[in-house]
């Protein structure tokens, strides 16, 4: 297998004296979609915010398209490629979905980029087109996932990090937004995905880790951990037990 896109190579971090994660490593290839699954609590959203310089890394490296991430600020590791799409979404609500897609490509130094990214964002989710001069603060939750997304998009990520794109959605716009991720996927997009959505997560995923306490306990293909009841009743909460 070629180079990691992204790598995670021992790492510690968490919230002042709190350590969150402990030793983790995480590779994640050219073109691949990757997960990262676990409870509430587990470390999956430090783990993003550790991978874009939000959180200090205490031990361990991180490096991503081809460049050492560890230390760097958060502004140049955007710059380098690494792009995440925050839980919660953090749109500018005021402004219009227009204005918020070219604060995403404000990256590109090209104005050619810009149009020609515009253009595929617009193909991935017409709705955007169809309500670009709407305030993003007016629009549903799933179409604001989608403009948060497309926001992320504009910048030309080498590495797309989605945390928990399914919050607070309805079954079918999360439907729509799952289906757009994996046209991510034949477009080239590397994504590196939290998620709680755990099964459907996995049925388009290539390779999946599982935290625990801010450890990985899991890894494997996705389509083996989705396939493995050992696996869905301890890590996923798919046993029969469950509701």
């Amino acid at each position: 297998m070629s180079t990691p896109l992204l790598t995670v190579a021992g790492v510690r971090s968490g919230y002042g004296d709190l350590i969150v994660l402990h030793d983790v490593d995480i590779t994640v290839h050219d073109g691949e979609i990757v997960a990262i699954l676990g409870s509430n609590g587990a470390g999956k959203s430090t783990l993003l915010k550790s991978i874009v310089g939000l959180l200090r890394t205490r031990s361990g490296h991180i490096d991503g398209a081809g460049v050492r991430l560890t230390g760097l600020p958060t502004e140049a590791i955007a710059r380098a490629g690494i792009i995440l799409v925050p839980e919660g979404r953090q749109l500018f609500s005021t402004m219009s979905v227009m204005e918020n897609l070219l604060l995403g490509g404000h990256l590109n130094r090209r104005q050619h980029r810009n149009d020609s990214q515009l253009d595929q964002v617009f193909e991935l989710f017409p709705i955007l087109k169809e309500r670009r001069r709407q305030v993003a603060g007016s629009m549903s939750g799933g179409q604001q996932q989608m403009l948060a997304i497309g926001r992320a998009l504009m910048a030309r990520p080498k590495v797309l990090l989605l945390d928990e794109p399914s919050l607070g959605l309805a079954p079918i716009v999360l439907g729509q937004v799952f289906e757009a991720l994996a046209t991510l996927r034949t477009l080239g997009v590397t994504t590196l995905l939290v998620e709680q959505n755990a099964m459907m997560t996995l049925a388009f995923a290539d390779r999946a880790y599982v935290l625990e306490r801010g450890r990985v306990v899991v890894e494997g293909k996705a389509a083996d951990l989705a396939n493995d009841p050992r696996i869905q009743q301890a890590y996923l909460g798919l046993g029969s037990h469950t509701a």
